[in-house]
């Protein structure tokens, strides 16, 4: 995700409503405007429902999107 504005935002992913970064395997990594999530060694119970906020005080940009992992 690149995600710009000014004050710059502030992004969370999650999955299944729940911080991403809390999830065992899952890496965030941050490089200037761009955030990335990293699912190291995948696996099907890796599949699910998640999404990515960034917010600042202008507002809150929501991505869903649903990532399926096959055995």
């Amino acid at each position: 995700l690149q995600a710009k504005g000014k004050p710059a935002p502030q992004v969370e992913w999650f999955k299944e409503n729940r911080l991403a970064r809390r999830v065992k395997r899952v890496e965030l990594e941050t490089d200037g405007d761009k955030s990335i999530l990293l699912i190291a060694k995948a696996v099907p119970e890796d599949s699910g429902n998640y999404r990515v906020e960034a917010t600042n005080a202008a507002g809150t940009a929501v991505k869903p999107f649903s990532v399926k992992v096959n055995g």
